[in-house]
C-alpha cells in the first residue's frame, strides 16, 4: 500500500501558522505607522487630511485595534 500523499496535504498547516504570523506583522506595521504619525508637525498632518484631534483619537486606540475605519 502507497502512502503517497496529496501535494496540498500540509497547506492547512502553513496557513495555521502563517496567518497569526501576518496577524502580528500587521499589528507591528500599524503601531509603527502610529508612531510616525504622532512626530509629524500640524502643516504635515493637514496634507494629509488629518486633524490633531483626529491623530490624538487614533493615537488613543489599542494597538490591536488595527481596523481602518475606527
Amino acid at each position: 500500500m502507497s502512502c503517497a500523499t496529496h501535494p496540498t496535504s500540509g497547506s492547512w498547516l502553513r496557513a495555521v501558522i502563517a496567518a497569526p504570523l501576518q496577524g502580528a506583522v500587521e499589528l507591528y506595521r500599524v503601531s509603527q505607522e502610529r508612531a510616525a504619525l504622532r512626530d509629524l508637525p500640524a502643516e504635515r498632518l493637514s496634507d494629509l487630511g488629518l486633524s490633531r484631534r483626529e491623530l490624538e483619537h487614533e493615537l488613543r486606540r489599542p494597538f490591536w485595534d488595527a481596523s481602518r475605519d475606527a
